[in-house]
């Protein structure tokens, strides 16, 4: 999601765009006008060198100036010097007599719909300025009198074509951020709904899959098997295994959503927890000829939940055993940065693509559709929870060193 400065910065710049061509339009349609008759006299010279000065302004506050500069106080200088033009404009072509005053109300216009109401305020009052002071031009001759008729018609004219703007605009704003803020809710309760689902689901799996583990541990104690059956066997134990980590993680993740997720810090021997960890992983370690290595000192110690900690660590050993080759090389070690301890789950599998590395860990994220990194999802914001980082570090050579931080026990 935007931030409001971006979206804001994004706004001005669209203003801008739209700015630009209407300036342009402004120009070449005014020069074409310029060469008609009219039925009014007026010296067209001027006219000539002011639209020249404004096509000269309208290159550089376009396409010279750095877009660095480019917002709310540009757009707001942009009308203010479109005011000092449209005021030239108008007295060379007779002054409040002219066919021009109209560009007063499109500026205005324009300002009321890009422009907070201080900033409109300022521009609407520059043009009742200077539309008064083309009245004071006839001060003491026959038209004055006449010319204040007009001025007062303009400047009523004008004040409320901008007041009526305002309310429409303000109102369609209103109605727009009413109906935004209302899809927002709708999605906020589809995704209530949604992880209310996932945890009714996953809290139903557990039992029946806790049943299966069970009954499938009992067969493979039995030494009687035949050794094409044990193989079977084992690896419908395995594959629950799988299945029943799974249904923990989307429980683990609804009490995320939900807030109902508890910690229990305490410290921890990370020795300990991966010795634990590297058993659990003997049989897929084994399977793929993967060597791996822990370096860790002996009384290195984290304050951190236990059970998360191995989650933590289950899942990301999950993900290196994914991506490395048969006969590969996994590295796990821990050491102590300051206040911090540093984990670091180190690999020569295929490296992560770097567009892929900026999303791995998004929710119910999915590469080419080969199923989801809920699990890395969860292992993010156990970290987060527990005041730590994780990030995947670039190498020089082939494969993946994935880092995260959790403080350490004092």
């Amino acid at each position: 999601m935007k931030k409001p400065a971006e979206k804001d910065l994004e706004k001005y710049l669209h203003f801008e765009y739209l700015s630009e061509i209407f300036t342009w339009l402004a120009v070449i349609i005014g020069a074409f006008l310029s060469f008609l008759p009219y039925s009014l006299f007026f010296d067209r010279k001027p006219l000539y060198i002011l639209i020249f000065f404004v096509a000269i302004f309208s290159i550089v506050w376009f396409r010279l100036l750095p877009k660095k500069f480019s917002g709310r106080e540009k757009n707001f200088i942009y009308y203010l010097a479109s005011m000092v033009f449209i005021a030239l404009v108008v007295h060379f072509t007779r002054g409040v007599e002219s066919y021009l005053v109209f560009l007063y109300y499109l500026t205005s216009i324009a300002t009321v719909v890009s422009m907070p109401l201080i900033q409109t305020i300022v521009i609407v009052g520059l043009a009742v300025f200077f539309i008064l002071v083309e009245a004071f031009f006839y001060f003491g001759g026959e038209k004055f009198l006449m010319s204040l008729s007009l001025v007062a018609l303009h400047i009523w004219g004008l004040i409320l074509v901008v007041s009526y703007a305002h309310i429409i605009f303000r109102e369609e704003t209103r109605a727009f951020i009413k109906k935004e803020q209302s899809l927002i809710d709708k999605e906020k309760e589809i995704d209530r709904l949604r992880d209310e689902f996932v945890f009714i689901i996953s809290h139903e799996l557990r039992s029946p899959i806790t049943a299966i583990r069970g009954y499938l541990s009992i067969i493979a104690q039995n030494k009687r098997l035949k050794k094409k059956v044990a193989l079977v066997v084992e690896k419908m134990f395995r594959d629950s295994e799988i299945l029943y980590n799974l249904v923990e993680d989307l429980l683990e993740l609804s009490r995320i959503e939900t807030g109902n997720l508890k910690f229990n810090p305490s410290a921890i021997t990370i020795r300990k927890i991966f010795t634990q960890v590297l058993k659990e992983f003997k049989l897929p370690l084994k399977e793929k000829n993967i060597a791996i290595f822990s370096k860790v000192s002996k009384s290195l110690k984290t304050l951190a939940d236990e059970e998360r900690l191995r989650k933590i660590l289950e899942n990301l050993l999950a993900n290196s055993i994914k991506q490395v080759e048969e006969f590969g090389k996994i590295n796990i070690s821990a050491q102590k940065t300051r206040d911090l301890v540093e984990f670091k789950i180190a690999d020569n599998g295929i490296s992560i693509p770097l567009e892929r590395q900026k999303k791995i860990f998004e929710k119910f994220y999915s590469p080419a559709q080969k199923g989801t990194e809920i699990g890395l999802y969860l292992t993010k914001k156990l970290i987060e929870f527990q005041k730590g980082k994780i990030e995947i570090q670039p190498t020089e050579v082939k494969g993946n060193n994935v880092i995260f931080t959790l403080p350490a026990a004092s």
